[in-house]
């Protein structure tokens, strides 16, 4: 995954704007930029975990070779402090439900067995105030289901750390 320089044309084609656009009127977002968009910082954040990057720095300067447009990472840094979690949550929900739609017409299975797995992100106490983790830090659990014939998640549930 690390070599592969399709993943962004995928999400591209995967996510269209006429998708994201909805998500962000949902959460009472405005986006003013002209060059990092919502939908091209969604492109960096999946790019970034798909291929472990390191650091907001690491992605401004791979960013390019990946195919993604040339941002610094001071934009991305201010763009990421701007953007509230509740959108994120949402374009990942999105996801869930198109991976699933097409999994489940393909393979007509009655009944499934779900995996189900938590892990607990955590941030700084400014950035997620509602979820106060361990002294100056937050954070919350994501409970993720998974079907264990596809792999694909089904369900994100989230709760405070």
């Amino acid at each position: 995954m690390k070599q592969n320089t399709m993943f962004p044309n995928v999400v591209q084609k995967f996510i269209s704007d006429e998708e994201i656009q909805p998500l962000i009127e949902l959460v009472g977002y405005e986006d003013t930029a002209r060059k990092l968009t919502v939908k091209t910082l969604i492109q960096y954040l999946v790019t970034a975990a798909a291929c472990e990057w390191k650091s907001l720095r690491y992605c401004a300067d791979v960013g390019t070779a990946a195919g993604l447009i040339d941002v610094n990472y001071s934009t991305l840094s201010k763009k990421l402090g701007q953007l509230d979690y509740a959108l994120m949550k949402q374009v990942f929900a999105l996801v869930v439900r198109k991976c699933n739609r097409v999994t489940r017409r393909t393979m007509k299975i009655p009944n499934q067995l779900l995996l189900v797995d938590s892990t607990t992100v955590t941030v700084g106490k400014m950035r997620l105030p509602w979820a106060v983790y361990h002294g100056k830090r937050s954070g919350i659990k994501l409970h993720v289901s998974f079907a264990l014939e596809t792999g694909m998640p089904l369900d994100v549930i989230e709760t405070t750390a």
